[in-house]
C-alpha cells in the first residue's frame, strides 16, 4: 500500500515538473517550485529524484517510452501492409503522438537543446535511442526482403528521422500552419512522398519520348 502512494506521489512529481517546465522553461523552474505544484513534502522529492536535472531527464525517458509505446514501429514477417504504406503509418501516428503530448514534445524540441552540461549526455543518448529504433526497423526490414540488401539503414534512419523532427518543431512547436495541425493524414502524405519521392516530386516534367 505504502508502495502505491510512493509511486503515486512520484507520478504528481513527474506532472508537475513536466507542466512547469513546459510553461516556465528549465532555468525559471525550480524543485521548490515543482514541489508546490505537485503538493508533495520535500522529503518525497528527494526520495525520488536526486534534483531537476534528474526529473528532466526522467521526463526525457519517459517522452522516449510513451512513443514507442504508441506507434506501430517494429516490422516483422507478420505485418500485413506493404512497406511504404507501414512507414507512412508509422509517421502519422508519431506525428499524433506529438500533437497529443504538447509539453512533452516541447521539453524536447524546444527546452532541451542548449541546457546544462549535466543534461547534454542524457539528451544525446536518448537521440541515440530514438534513432536506434528507426535503424533497427529499417535492418529488420532488410533482412525480410522488404529493402535492398546494399540499403544503407544507417544514413536513411539519419534522414528519416532529421525531417520528421524538423517538420513536426515548424507545426507542432512553432505552430506556423494550423490548418495542416487540423489535417494530419494530408500533411503526412505530402511530408511522406516528398521524402520518399523527391521534394520536387509533383513538378518535375515527363521525360520528352
Amino acid at each position: 500500500m505504502e508502495l502505491k502512494k510512493n509511486e503515486m506521489r512520484k507520478q504528481k512529481l513527474i506532472e508537475a515538473a513536466k507542466k512547469l517546465f513546459s510553461k516556465k522553461g528549465f532555468y525559471s523552474t525550480y524543485v521548490d517550485d515543482i514541489i508546490k505544484e505537485a503538493g508533495v513534502g520535500k522529503g518525497t522529492f528527494y526520495r525520488n529524484f536526486k534534483n531537476k536535472e534528474d526529473i528532466f531527464v526522467a521526463l526525457l525517458f519517459m517522452f522516449l517510452n510513451d512513443w514507442q509505446s504508441s506507434v506501430s514501429i517494429g516490422v516483422d514477417k507478420n505485418t500485413s501492409l506493404p512497406y511504404l504504406d507501414y512507414i507512412k503509418k508509422v509517421a502519422l501516428e508519431s506525428f499524433t503522438f506529438f500533437k497529443n503530448n504538447e509539453e512533452l514534445s516541447n521539453l524536447y524540441f524546444r527546452i532541451a537543446p542548449g541546457l546544462s552540461a549535466i543534461i547534454e549526455p542524457y539528451l544525446k543518448n536518448f537521440e541515440t535511442q530514438m534513432l536506434d529504433y528507426i535503424i533497427n526497423d529499417l535492418e529488420k526490414a532488410r533482412g525480410l526482403g522488404l529493402l535492398d540488401e546494399t540499403f544503407n539503414t544507417r544514413l536513411a534512419a539519419n534522414i528519416i528521422a532529421g525531417s520528421f523532427f524538423r517538420v513536426h518543431y515548424y507545426y507542432f512547436i512553432l505552430k506556423n500552419d494550423e490548418a495542416a495541425l487540423n489535417n494530419l493524414e494530408t500533411l503526412v502524405d505530402e511530408f511522406f512522398n516528398m521524402l520518399f519521392f523527391g521534394v520536387l516530386y509533383k513538378n518535375i516534367p515527363a521525360p520528352r519520348p
